[in-house]
């Protein structure tokens, strides 16, 4: 299945794969074995170079690249020599004349196609890194080279007759890096090779192996691997393993708004072996497994591990139901040019709370119920949670025929302030049933009115309660002003209406008796005064016995008037009888005793 995967990805990038291998091995040669003579770089360190063995002379290497589904690793038991400051990963790069200066840059580790500096010919190579797996600045640091990403990464040389560094030349080999070393280095390489350097034929050959060890033997070192190879003491990455790869959960989330274009599918695995990735109706490979930005409708899943294993699902997105609004039911406009109109409506869909408004964009409520509504088309609008809209029908808001009202008659009154002037408004249209008010308040049947001169408005109502005025409608008088009091010095004989204007002659009190008599008053304008039981002019005060001891109290009275009456020794209210003893027979007989108050004596 390995096999197949690999295939199918070289041809997938263009490479025409031909019959035979033109890369036929790596070759690890060995530089220096350090000694420490070469300042920082410590004795036991050997610089390796790392050749392509080709198969013909004009053969071009363009490429060495890998992703998740080809890796590569170019790799050390210990870690890689850069020297500080003046190190590059791209050794096509490096200026020789910094050699004498910095004597261990000569023997840095660096990757390349052909170039061991820059003074030398040809094209230097381009180093891509990956986005997924960051390998230059691992390698930089030290570090092994892996590159297995989902973006993978490479360095190479786009093919040119004139790049004489990429060509195998009479020895069939090119440079691909420089290595420095305390430990063992190996891995395996692919390597894409431009076939006699002629554009568009070109072979690529997976997994070559490589290690600075003769005695290494290239296999799967893996014991769990179906491959293992007990023999092999360098692991080239071709062991195989039983398929372990299986779906823990697939989560289809739809879009948020009915035919949107932000569903997501999440894919949930477990088992897989080296990095895991899924495509969508064949689209390109996700590592993250996470796709977005999905519209409603079936998806094919395929997912596959670095081992080739393969697992499908057909998925639905749903379309998630739309804002409906429906059972439109309107209340029209109770009068003619008022916001008394209304609509209720039922609402299905949406997610979450919903808002609602007239307007497009325009969300003012929480319920889809709308009053004080005037007459027009309208349409609601709503809006959910996650900004999905929806809109109901056009619908119509109505208003009953406006009242039209005019004054049909208007007699003038007599006399300012009679009230025998007559008004009479017509009306027409509304809800029927009108009635007509003077006051706005009270409303009577007829539209005939009994007026005084002045400026009226009549208001007509229907059976809805709508309301209709007349114009300020004034009503005059026939009769003529001046004064009609023949009394008075301007009397006018040929007035009917009197204007208050009247001169009368000086008035008074004409009244001697009155306390308030004015000699000088020629006409008794009615304002005498008299004196009251007290004495006071103009006043209401009586007259009595105030003494409280009297036996003819008046607690009415004001004031007293000298009547108090007392009571005598006999009892008597007024009287004047005296008592004593009034029995002839005693000693002590009082004759003008009117009565006895107990007090006779006898001779003993």
């Amino acid at each position: 299945m390995l096999k197949k995967l690999l295939i199918a990805f070289a041809c997938s990038l263009g490479f025409v794969l031909s019959g035979y291998a033109q890369a036929t091995s790596i070759d690890v040669e060995t530089v220096l074995v350090h000694d420490g003579t070469v300042a920082g770089i410590p004795a036991g360190f050997v610089t390796y170079r790392v050749y392509v063995n080709l198969t013909n002379p004009d053969d071009f290497l363009t490429n060495i690249y890998a992703d998740i589904t080809v890796p590569l690793e170019l790799r050390t038991s210990t870690s890689f020599y850069h020297t500080p400051g003046f190190s590059s990963a791209n050794g096509g790069l490096i200026n020789p004349l910094f050699y004498q200066f910095v004597p261990a840059l000569q023997y840095d580790s660096w990757v390349t196609i052909g170039k061991a500096a820059s003074s030398d010919p040809g094209d230097a190579a381009t180093l891509l890194d990956s986005q997924t797996d960051p390998w230059i600045s691992e390698f930089e640091a030290g570090g092994d080279i892996e590159i297995n990403g989902l973006t993978g990464g490479s360095w190479f040389v786009p093919f040119n007759p004139s790049a004489s560094n990429a060509i195998a030349g009479p020895d069939l080999k090119v440079l691909i890096g420089q290595f420095t070393t305390d430990g063992v280095i190996d891995g395996f390489l692919n390597i894409q090779v431009i076939v006699n350097g002629v554009p568009g034929v070109s072979d690529t050959q997976f997994a070559m192996p490589f290690s600075s060890d003769p005695n290494a033997v290239f296999g799967c070192t893996d014991p769990a691997a179906v491959n293992f190879d007990p023999n092999a003491t360098t692991d080239i990455g071709t062991c195989e393993f039983a398929c372990t790869l299986q779906y823990d959960n697939i989560i289809v989330n739809p879009p948020s708004c009915t035919n949107g274009t932000n569903g997501q599918i999440i894919v949930q695995t477990s088992g897989g072996q080296g990095a895991v990735v899924s495509t969508l109706n064949g689209g390109n490979p996700l590592l993250s497994q996470t796709f977005s930005n999905l519209a409603p409708g079936i998806y094919n899943l395929v997912t596959y591990d670095q081992q080739g294993c393969e697992l499908t699902q057909t998925l639905v997105v749903p379309n998630p139901a739309p804002i409906a609004i429906t059972g439109i039911t309107v209340t029209n406009a109770s009068c003619n040019g008022t916001a008394t109109g209304g609509v209720t409506a039922e609402v299905s869909g949406g997610t979450g709370s919903l808002s609602f408004g007239l307007e497009p964009g325009v969300y003012t409520q929480s319920s889809p119920n709308f009053t004080g509504l005037t007459a027009g088309q309208y349409r609601i609008y709503a809006v959910d949670v996650n900004g999905c809209t929806g809109q109901s029908n056009q619908f119509t808001i109505g208003q009953p025929s406006g009242i039209t009202i005019g004054i049909s008659s208007n007699v003038p009154a007599s006399c300012p302030g009679v009230a025998n002037g007559f008004l009479v408004a017509q009306a027409f249209g509304g809800g029927g049933g009108i009635t007509y008010s003077l006051d706005g308040v009270n409303f009577q049947a007829t539209g005939a009115f009994s007026v005084a001169p002045g400026v009226y408005t009549i208001t007509a109502k229907d059976s809805n309660g709508c309301l209709k005025s007349t114009n300020p409608t004034t009503v005059g008088f026939t009769g003529t002003l001046g004064c009609t009091n023949p009394e008075a010095s301007n009397f006018n004989s040929a007035a009917t209406c009197d204007d208050g204007s009247c001169v009368l002659p000086a008035g008074g009190c004409t009244n001697p008796a009155a306390c308030n008599f004015d000699p000088s008053a020629l006409v008794d304008d009615g304002s005498c005064l008299f004196v009251d039981e007290c004495g006071n002019c103009g006043g209401s005060e009586t007259a009595g016995c105030t003494d409280t001891n009297a036996c003819n109290f008046d607690a009415s009275a004001s004031c007293d008037n000298g009547s108090c009456l007392f009571v005598d020794e006999c009892g008597n209210c007024g009287g004047s009888a005296t008592s004593g003893c009034t029995d002839p027979n005693a000693c002590n007989f009082d004759a003008s005793a009117s009565c006895d108050n107990g007090s006779c004596l006898f001779v003993d």
